[in-house]
């Protein structure tokens, strides 16, 4: 991780070609050139350890850094994008899609593209009221009206619909994707896996210390949406297609890994045989091992897995392996 220029607040790799402008404090603006590692060591103990240091180093940075008080082993802030919120991220709306088309504005600023998007929504939703609450049921229904105008008008929005509209019709992943399958029902099923990325606990405090204030379930999807406009999401995702060819729909859905835990020994632990070892996330990085089962099918899918989200721009960013496994993973 790159000290200083906020590399720990990536959940995927920025795009090479971003298709607009954003400001310059933009940690994917700071950190263009920043790519995934992989390193290999003749020892066996040397790619788990620096896989439980590198991944509490990464939420030592994003999370104790600015909570204090927060605990390793708890669960505050996971899971903030609640059901009526996951279906607006992952809603293929063709209307929103039709709104923003990348090439006829590559690299103008992002301000002046929701400037001309928000305007378009404005007009088709003028004849609705406005109401002061905020209510992810009321603004999925009128997502899913602007594409079917047959359905029953809302007579009602929150005042944050429209700038949540306009970010979706920029970088929301079932829009985004809509663009690459032109299949609303691919798409959909493509951007479910981003609903796993920002459930994770470590994900809702990367979108609090990059906007610098707490996201609780009511305003957590601006979050969400505002960091895939900071992070270029269609950009991402359209690089991600091309390097992929016909097999970028199997490569989406093998694309997010899960947190998974190492067990390591503390003082107390160590040599007793009695004291429960210590349980260390690891996600930013993971080691790439063979196990002592190796023809088990959890372990050959775990090892697909890793290789399917290393060669993704997503979760992980370091594959730690040693020398006799570098053919495994370079070759696949």
């Amino acid at each position: 991780m790159s000290k200083g220029k906020g590399a720990e607040l990536f959940m995927w790799v920025p795009a090479s070609m971003p298709y607009y402008t954003t400001n310059a404090d933009n940690p994917f603006v700071k950190n263009s050139d920043f790519s995934k590692i992989l390193i290999f060591s003749a020892w066996e103990m040397v790619p788990r350890a620096i896989a439980v240091m590198m991944s509490y180093e990464h939420e030592r940075e994003v999370i104790f850094s600015k909570y204090k008080r927060a605990k390793y082993n708890a669960t505050t802030g996971r899971g903030r994008l609640k059901k009526d919120a996951q279906q607006i991220l992952v809603e293929p709306s063709r209307y929103l899609a039709s709104l923003y088309n990348p090439a006829e504005w590559y690299g103008r600023p992002v301000h002046i593209i929701k400037a001309h998007i928000r305007k378009q929504i404005t007009d088709r939703l003028s004849e609705i009221q406005i109401t002061t609450r905020h209510n992810y049921s009321i603004i999925l229904t009128a997502l899913r009206w602007l594409d079917n105008p047959e359905l029953p008008m809302p007579y009602e929005i929150p005042a944050n619909t429209i700038d949540i509209l306009t970010d979706i019709a920029i970088a929301g992943p079932g829009v985004c994707l809509l663009r690459i399958f032109n299949d609303t029902e691919k798409a959909k099923n493509a951007a479910s896996g981003f609903v796993k990325v920002f459930n994770r606990r470590v994900a809702g405090y990367i979108i609090d210390k990059i906007q610098d204030k707490y996201h609780n379930d009511e305003v957590y999807l601006e979050g969400v949406l505002d960091y895939c406009v900071l992070g270029n999401l269609q950009a991402v995702l359209d690089e991600y297609a091309h390097m992929s060819g016909q097999d970028f729909e199997d490569n989406m859905a093998n694309a997010f890994i899960d947190d998974s835990n190492l067990y390591v020994d503390t003082d107390e632990s160590f040599g007793n045989g009695v004291t429960e070892k210590t349980a260390m996330r690891i996600s930013y990085a993971v080691p790439f091992s063979k196990s002592k089962s190796t023809s088990s099918d959890e372990s050959q899918k775990r090892s697909s897995n890793i290789r399917s989200a290393f060669q993704s721009p997503f979760f992980t960013f370091a594959v730690a392996s040693t020398s006799v496994n570098q053919n495994s993973l370079v070759n696949h």
